[in-house]
């Protein structure tokens, strides 16, 4: 359902597929306590700023982080390559974030 994820826009990566250095062109998306208050489709945020639904928390996302399987998804704008992201939250505020897994993407799904 739409309202159960959110956006974090212009984040800049190196692609672990290709190398090249990149800004994502789309939003990274994650379902991470996605549908609380200020954390739906329509909610998109930049690295480094509050986020209310987050409150003050604290935690490292990425699938291959024990005992937080959630994390980011995107897309490389160079070889199109789908990317999980990793993310590192400090009080509320996405901090970092970088790719740390990536999967092939139907050419039919690849954007420019």
């Amino acid at each position: 359902m739409c309202c159960e994820y959110w956006n974090l826009e212009g984040v800049s990566f190196t692609c672990p597929a290709c190398n090249a250095q990149t800004t994502s062109s789309r939003s990274l998306q994650t379902h991470f306590m996605g549908g609380e208050q200020g954390m739906g489709c329509t909610d998109y945020y930049k690295l480094g700023d509050e986020i209310p639904g987050l409150g003050n928390m604290s935690v490292t996302l990425g699938s291959r982080v024990e005992g937080c399987p959630d994390d980011f998804i995107g897309f490389c704008n160079e070889c199109g390559v789908g990317i999980d992201f990793a993310a590192e939250i400090k009080n509320g505020v996405v901090v970092k974030v970088w790719p740390y897994h990536f999967f092939s993407v139907a050419k039919s799904n690849r954007y420019a």
